[in-house]
C-alpha cells in the first residue's frame, strides 16, 4: 500500500541523518516569552510550506510535565508524547500556508527558562527533508495568584463506543495526564463519559487517563468529533500488544496487510 510504504520511510528516518533542506519552507511560531507556573496559554503556528506535498510533520520539543491539547490542526493527526508535540499529515494540505494552534498547560512546579525547538519534516524524492526553524525562548515564573474555581452544571454522561482492535494494534483517546492519581469519576464527568470506560496508565513519568479502543486512527478521530467535550482537549494514542508506541508506527502497522 502506498500510504504504508511512505510512512515506513518516515519511521526509518531515525536510522540515518535527514537531509537539511534548502527549500523556501518557513514558519511563524507565536508563543509568549513569559508565563506563570500552573497557568495555560495558546500558541499559534503559521507554516509556509511552499510546494511541499505528501506526508509531512511539524514537531516541537517541550520540557517534561507540560500538557498540550490541540485547537486547530489543519487536518493533521495531533499527538503529544515523550515531550514531543507533533502534527502529522499523511497528505499535506494544498494551501501554501497551514495554520495550527494549541493550548499549553504549564505544570505548577516548573520554573526557569527553556527553548522550544521547531522542526518540519517532509519527503522529497523518497528522502526525508528536515527544516530547522528558530527556537522560541520561554520563561516560567512562579504563580502570582490562585485561579478561582468555576462550578459547572452536571451534564448527561455517555459511553464512548469501543471498537475491536485489528490484531494487536489499536488506537485510544488520551483525556488527561497528571503527576498524581485523580479520581476517574472526575475525569469521566469532564468529558461526559461513564467512569467504567476510563482507564489509567503510567507513561513517561505521568499518570494518564485513556478511553476507547479503535482499530483505525480514523475511527478514533470520529469518536472525538462526536463528543463536543473532547474537541480540542484530547489526542489520539497508538498501541501494540497493549503497550503504547509512537503514533506514526501504529498508523503504519495498522495499514499493513
Amino acid at each position: 500500500m502506498k500510504i504504508a510504504s511512505v510512512l515506513i520511510l518516515f519511521l526509518l528516518a531515525g536510522a540515518f541523518s535527514p537531509v537539511r533542506s534548502q527549500s523556501p519552507v518557513s514558519a511563524v511560531v507565536t508563543l509568549p516569552q513569559t508565563s506563570e507556573a500552573g497557568k495555560s496559554f495558546t500558541a499559534h503556528v503559521i507554516l509556509k510550506k511552499g510546494d511541499a506535498s505528501g506526508i509531512g510533520r511539524f514537531q516541537q520539543t517541550w520540557p517534561a510535565g507540560f500538557f498540550i491539547s490541540e485547537l486547530e490542526n489543519a487536518d493533521a493527526i495531533f499527538s503529544y508524547s515523550g515531550n514531543q508535540l507533533q502534527f502529522l499529515w499523511v497528505d499535506l494540505p494544498i494551501a501554501s500556508e497551514i495554520n495550527l494552534s494549541y493550548t499549553v498547560q504549564v505544570p505548577s512546579d516548573y520554573q526557569g527558562t527553556t527553548d522550544i525547538t521547531n522542526q518540519f519534516y517532509y519527503l522529497l524524492n523518497n528522502r526525508q527533508e528536515e527544516v530547522l526553524f528558530p527556537s522560541n525562548p520561554l520563561t516560567i515564573t512562579p504563580d502570582s495568584e490562585t485561579a478561582p474555581q468555576v462550578a459547572t452544571p452536571p451534564v448527561p454522561q455517555k459511553t464512548v463506543p469501543v471498537e475491536a482492535a485489528s490484531e494487536s494494534v489499536y488506537f485510544s483517546i488520551q483525556l488527561s495526564a497528571f503527576s498524581k492519581p485523580v479520581d476517574k469519576t472526575t475525569i469521566a464527568k469532564e468529558f461526559n463519559l461513564k467512569p467504567e470506560v476510563v482507564r489509567e496508565e503510567q507513561h513517561n513519568g505521568l499518570i494518564k487517563y485513556i478511553t476507547g479502543r479503535y482499530k483505525s486512527v480514523q475511527e478514533a478521530k470520529k469518536a472525538v468529533a462526536e463528543n463536543k467535550a473532547m474537541t480540542g482537549n484530547v489526542f489520539i494514542t497508538g498501541y501494540k500488544d497493549n503497550v503504547r508506541i509512537e503514533l506514526e508506527e501504529a498508523i503504519h502497522l495498522s495499514t499493513k496487510h
